[in-house]
């Protein structure tokens, strides 16, 4: 009687066990989901960034500073703002172009990106 007591007290200690083991797991897949969706997200904002700093770069200096931004929408970043602010730098021939993309992370975190760069009414050195 007493090795049968022992048997089942075994097998209730190994599916607590297991039971633990499954949920550390559960945990572990949960949080990897939610890291590839933070880099998911995290690679749409920056293709967004450098698609808008494109289409920016390919504008007359005199256009940059009035275009709006583009319409946004991604299917990575259903929440995101995409913004450009333009900043007069040295005198009227150069200015500081940046590109900001707001979102939600998956922890419902505030994120962003931005990326700026100078742009001059003139070619570079001859």
């Amino acid at each position: 009687m007493a090795a049968r007591g022992a048997v089942i007290l075994e097998a209730l200690v190994a599916l607590a066990v297991l039971a633990a083991v499954l949920g550390v797991v559960a945990q572990a897949t949960r949080q990897q989901d939610q890291m590839e969706g933070d880099a998911r997200r995290e690679v749409a904002a920056r293709e967004a960034i450098l698609g808008e700093m494109e289409q920016l770069r390919a504008l007359p200096f005199d256009k940059v500073a009035s275009r709006p931004a583009a319409p946004f929408a991604d299917q990575e970043l259903p929440d995101a703002t995409l913004a450009v602010g333009v900043v007069p730098e040295v005198g009227d021939d150069l200015c500081k172009v940046s590109v900001t993309v707001s979102w939600t992370s998956s922890q419902g975190r505030p994120r962003s990106r931005t990326l700026s760069t100078l742009r001059a009414r003139a070619g570079g050195p001859r």
